[in-house]
């Protein structure tokens, strides 16, 4: 019997850079630094997890999620099941 991975990532407010969290502008939005930064952090924890399967929360955006799954050897060619908003 084969078996699979599955994990659940909170990712607190994925967003790609220059977008305001939920559309308020009483916040900062992500620079590019900091957007990096982030992606390559989830990048390396999904390669420590080595799941088949991820459940991301908190994804505000599909451009940022496909840029954090890219940042992953593991994942590398991974199919993201979101709706690009």
């Amino acid at each position: 019997m084969k078996s699979y991975r599955i994990a659940s990532f909170n990712v607190e407010n994925l967003l790609h850079p220059g977008v305001y969290y939920t559309d308020r502008d009483d916040s900062a939005p992500y620079d590019a630094a900091l957007f990096d930064q982030k992606v390559s952090w989830i990048g390396s924890i999904l390669d420590e997890a080595r799941a088949d399967l991820v459940g991301f929360q908190e994804v505000f955006s599909y451009e940022a999620i496909k840029s954090a799954v890219a940042a992953s050897r593991h994942l590398s060619g991974a199919t993201i099941v979101a709706p690009e908003i």
